[in-house]
């Protein structure tokens, strides 16, 4: 068998020579990142290190922990931290989405009706506004996410929904 190449999900978030505190935020934080599971190829993992919005979150993540290395926090404390936040922003998120898809559900309705007529009464501007609608609506979504509580940790909630549960792993293991 030949010899297999392995990269981290996480790419460069090393334990560099520095406060110990800081190492000490990233082991928790590194807790709360799924392990990808056998289903998930390598190239799904790429795509999912290589995204623009995936690297936003992630150094989103670094400030995240940067900030709280800063902090006086115990380690209970700022896992219970991370799991709030967590929940802040999926609770956020959920309200969000949940607007969007109901308001994406209306616009189809409405606008497949308007889209007969005005191709009958060719109304091309009407027509245009109303698919121009549904993106302004996708683009509210993504906005909601730059104001969402939490959002400093959406990278360990876009990890988890694309590779799984959050295990209960320990960071040391992933990092040999």
């Amino acid at each position: 068998m030949g010899k297999l190449n392995a990269y981290p999900v996480v790419p460069d978030f090393e334990f560099e020579e520095g406060p110990k505190r800081y190492a000490e935020v990233l082991l928790i934080v590194l807790k709360k990142v799924p392990a990808p599971n056998d289903t998930i190829s390598w190239d799904e993992v790429f795509e999912f290190r290589d995204n623009e919005g995936t690297k936003r979150q992630l150094g989103a993540l670094r400030s995240f922990a940067r900030r709280v290395a800063r902090g006086s926090l115990e380690p209970g404390d700022i896992e219970e931290e991370i799991e709030s936040s967590i929940r802040s922003y999926e609770e956020y998120m959920s309200v969000k989405k949940m607007a969007h898809r109901k308001s994406a559900l209306e616009i189809a309705v409405v606008t497949t009706a308007e889209i007969a007529e005005d191709l009958v009464k060719i109304r091309w501007g009407k027509l245009a506004q109303s698919l121009f609608e549904i993106r302004r609506r996708r683009v509210q979504v993504v906005e909601a996410e730059l104001h969402a509580p939490g959002r400093e940790l959406a990278y360990l909630v876009s990890a988890t929904e694309r590779f799984g549960s959050r295990e209960p792993v320990n960071p040391r293991d992933r990092l040999h």
